[in-house]
Formats: structure tokens, sequence, C-alpha cells
């Protein structure tokens, strides 16, 4: 499926023009209708930048990334969605363990509570981590 682009300026010469709190009243009728299809509590859990790129579109997003995201999200609490009420209501724990560095993190998904041994290095850690969330099966519901 082909897809045809237009740009339509939403007011004359707006595509030289910087949204800002002094000109936002043009801008008014077009912010009314986008937030009636995407309004919500949901556009809180984006930065600008990444609200523009999912609308406009970004030929570089890194989908690897989010995907390293949603399997942390999956380890720590048991699923990769964002909870209802956003990333900012997630509240993680860290509990550091007696464990040597040889054993995996552990995450108990019910508190997402992250038990972590005590590594010697960064490097060990994030090699330890991604280990575990990478061989993590989760409940198989």
């Amino acid at each position: 499926m082909g897809w045809v682009m237009e740009v339509m300026e939403l007011v004359p010469g707006g595509e030289g023009i910087t949204v800002d709190r002094s000109n936002s009243e043009l801008y008014s009728a077009f912010s009314s209708g986008f937030l009636k299809v995407c309004g919500g509590n949901i556009l809180s859990l984006f930065q600008p930048t990444e609200l523009m790129a999912m609308v406009v579109g970004n030929d570089n997003y890194n989908w690897e990334e989010m995907e390293k995201k949603k399997q942390f999200l999956l380890f720590l609490t048991g699923s990769d969605r964002i909870p209802i009420h956003g990333m900012e209501s997630l509240r993680i724990a860290l509990q550091s363990t007696g464990a040597r560095e040889h054993y995996l993190p552990v995450a108990h998904t019910c508190y997402n509570l992250l038990d972590l041994p005590q590594y010697p290095s960064k490097d060990t850690l994030r090699l330890r981590l991604t280990q575990a969330i990478e061989q993590y099966e989760g409940f198989s519901l």
C-alpha cells in the first residue's frame, strides 16, 4: 500500500512558525481535534519528540531498543504492557543480595522488586541482567 503525503499548513505560513504560548490559540482547533482522537493520560507517557515521531513518523526509530525495554518490563513486572496509570505509577525497588557475581538478578514480579547481586562492574551487571531477561519465560499465560 503506497502512502500519499500532503503537507497542509494549519495557518498561512505555518510551516515557518514555531508554536509557543504566545501563538498557541491559532492552533486551538487542531489541538481540540487531536485530543479528541489521541487524548487522555496516554500522552503523558511520551516526550514531545517521541509523540512527534509517532504522529509524523520517524525513519530512524530504534525498534530494537524499544523491544529491550519491553523485555525488561516483562521480566520485572510479568507484563510487557505499560501500566494503566503510566510508567510514572510503576515503583521499582532494587535490593542488594549477598549472592556472588556469577548469579543472575531475580525479579519478584508481584512487588516489582529486583534482587541484584553485588557485581564488580557495570559491564558485569549489564551482562547478567541481559542474561536474566533473555532467559525469562514468564508464566506462559
